[in-house]
C-alpha cells in the first residue's frame, strides 16, 4: 500500500495516531500523590474545556457553517489545550524524559482531535487526499487537448482536443471529434447535437487498440470571463466514451462541494469518479462529463452561489461555465442534457441555479441542502440573508426563493432529486417540504434518505443512489 493510500478514517493510522495520543497524555500527567490530581490535572482538564467552550462561542462555528457543534467536538479541542497546561505544570517537577513526552503530547493530541472531527465528517479520507495527491486516473490537462492548468492557477486558454489515447489514459492528437455515434445525425466540429448520446456499441479504444477501461480527471481553470468570478481550480472527470473514436458528444453534469470546502470534496470524499465509472462501465462506456467546479472561491467562501459582495459566483456557474465547458469540450447544449448536483451548502446552489436558471440546467440533486440560500439559519435567517447576501435587496432574495421560483409559471421540465442522511433530521424537513412543493406544482421530485448524519459517507450514498437517474435525464 502506498503511503498516500493509508486511511485517515480507520484501520492502523487512526487507531496508532489515538494510542500515542492518550498515552502521552497519561503520562504527561502523571506523578505521585493525590494533591497533583486535585490542584492542577483536573483544574487544567476544566479550565481547557471551558476555553474550548468560550472559544466556539466567539468565533460562532455554528452560524458560519450552519450547523450545530456536537459537545463532543469541544472535549476533543480541549485535549491539545490540556496538553499544553500539563507541559507547564510539570516543567518543574517532571524529569527531562517525562518533559519531552508531554511536550511531544501537545501535537499529538492536536492532530487526534484534529482527525476524530475529520472521521466524524469523512472529509479526507486518505493521507494522500489531505496532502493533494493525484487523482485515481488523473492526467494533464494538455492530454485532453487543453493547455496544462499553470502553477499559478491562470485560467487555460482551449486547445485542439483529441481523439486518441495511449495505453495508460489520453495522448495529444491533433484530430477534430466528429458525432457519427450509430443512430445520431453526424455533426462536425464545433458543433452539437441536441439527441442524447446512445450507449456506444463498443468499447473505447486507444490508438494501439487498447480498450480504455475507466474516464480520466484532469484540473482545468474554467475563468471567469463574464462574471469576473475569481475561482479556484476546478476539475474534470470525462468517461472512456469520450476517447471513442468517432468521440460522441457527451451531456455534462456540474458538481459542487460544500462549505468549508473545495472543488475535489466530491471526488475525494464522495468518490462521484467512482460511481460515474461504475455507470460508463454498464453503458458501454458512456456517461455524462463531470465539472468539479467551484462556487465559492476560497476553503471558508460562501457565495451560496449567488451574485453579490463575495462574487458573481451565479453568473460564473450559468454563463462562463457552460460556455467553457461547450467549447472545450464540445458537449451536447440544452438544460435537457446539463445537470447539476451539490452537497450541502453545494446542493442548495444546485437546487436554487436550476430552478432559477431553467434554461441551463433541467436537472438537479441536493443532497443535504438548505430550504434558500442563507448566510445561517440561526435567528432571523432570512433577513440575514437580505443583508448579507442580496445588499438589502429583497427582490433579490425572492428571486433566489426555491419556493417561488417553483411555483411561478415555468416550463415542468425540470426534475430534482433531494436526499439527506436519516440523521440529519432538520435537512429531513427541508427536503420534504421542497420536495412536496416541487410534486405540487407538476415539477418531476424524488426524495430519499440514506443511512447518516450531515457527512461525507452518507453523501457518497446519495450520489450513488442518484446517478442513474440523473444520467437518464440528460440524456447520457
Amino acid at each position: 500500500m502506498l503511503v498516500a493510500d493509508v486511511s485517515l478514517l480507520q484501520g492502523f493510522f487512526p487507531e496508532t495516531l489515538s494510542v500515542l495520543a492518550l498515552l502521552s497524555l497519561a503520562i504527561a500527567s502523571v506523578r505521585m500523590g493525590w494533591r497533583w490530581w486535585v490542584q492542577r490535572v483536573l483544574p487544567i482538564i476544566a479550565v481547557s474545556l471551558l476555553a474550548a467552550i468560550v472559544i466556539n462561542w466567539a468565533v460562532d462555528l455554528q452560524a458560519q457553517f450552519d450547523e450545530a457543534i456536537p459537545f463532543k467536538f469541544l472535549v476533543w479541542a480541549a485535549m491539545p489545550l490540556t496538553a499544553i497546561g500539563l507541559v507547564i505544570a510539570g516543567w518543574r517537577y517532571h524529569p527531562r524524559w517525562q518533559r519531552a513526552v508531554a511536550v511531544a503530547a501537545v501535537p499529538l493530541a492536536l492532530l487526534y482531535a484534529a482527525n476524530l472531527v475529520n472521521q466524524f465528517y469523512g472529509y479526507e479520507p486518505t493521507l494522500g487526499d489531505l496532502f493533494g495527491a493525484d487523482l485515481n486516473h488523473q492526467v494533464d490537462a494538455g492530454q485532453l487537448g487543453l493547455d496544462p492548468v499553470r502553477p499559478d492557477g491562470a485560467p487555460t486558454e482551449l486547445g485542439s482536443r483529441t481523439t486518441a489515447v495511449d495505453a495508460h489514459g489520453p495522448s495529444a492528437s491533433t484530430g477534430k471529434a466528429v458525432d457519427t455515434v450509430p443512430g445520431r445525425t453526424p455533426v462536425a466540429d464545433g458543433a452539437v447535437s441536441s439527441v442524447p448520446a446512445p450507449a456506444v456499441q463498443s468499447p473505447p479504444t486507444n490508438a494501439s487498440g487498447q480498450v480504455v477501461l475507466h474516464g480520466t480527471i484532469s484540473e482545468i481553470a474554467i475563468p471567469g470571463t463574464e462574471s469576473k468570478f475569481n475561482a479556484r481550480t476546478a476539475y474534470v472527470w470525462v468517461p472512456a466514451a469520450f476517447f471513442h473514436t468517432p468521440r460522441p458528444a457527451l451531456p455534462v453534469v456540474v458538481m459542487l462541494a460544500g462549505v468549508p470546502g473545495q472543488p475535489d470534496n466530491m471526488i475525494r470524499a464522495a468518490g462521484a469518479d467512482k460511481t460515474a465509472n461504475a455507470y460508463a462501465s454498464a453503458h458501454g462506456g458512456v456517461a455524462p462529463i463531470l465539472i468539479f467546479a467551484d462556487g465559492n472561491g476560497s476553503f471558508a467562501g460562501d457565495t451560496e452561489c449567488v451574485d453579490g459582495a463575495h462574487g458573481n459566483a451565479e453568473t460564473y456557474l450559468t454563463k462562463d461555465v457552460p460556455a467553457f465547458v461547450t467549447q472545450a469540450f464540445g458537449t451536447l447544449t440544452g438544460p435537457a442534457h446539463w445537470g447539476i448536483e451539490g452537497y450541502s451548502e453545494g446542493g442548495t446552489c444546485a437546487m436554487d441555479l436550476a430552478l432559477a436558471h431553467p434554461d441551463v440546467y433541467g436537472t438537479f440533486v441536493d443532497i443535504a441542502g438548505d430550504q434558500f440560500p442563507n448566510l445561517g439559519t440561526q435567528g432571523d435567517a432570512k433577513a440575514t440573508a437580505i443583508a448579507n447576501l442580496y445588499g438589502g435587496n429583497p427582490a433579490l432574495f425572492d428571486a433566489h426563493d426555491p419556493m417561488l421560483l417553483i411555483n411561478r409559471p415555468q416550463d415542468k421540465s425540470v426534475g430534482g432529486w433531494f436526499e439527506v442522511g436519516t440523521k440529519d433530521h432538520r435537512k429531513g424537513d427541508v427536503a420534504s417540504v421542497l420536495d412536496a412543493a416541487m410534486r405540487q406544482a407538476g415539477l418531476q421530485s424524488q426524495f430519499r434518505q440514506a443511512p447518516g448524519g450531515h457527512d461525507f459517507p452518507m453523501a457518497t450514498i446519495a450520489v450513488a443512489d442518484s446517478f442513474s437517474w440523473l444520467a437518464s435525464r440528460v440524456g447520457a
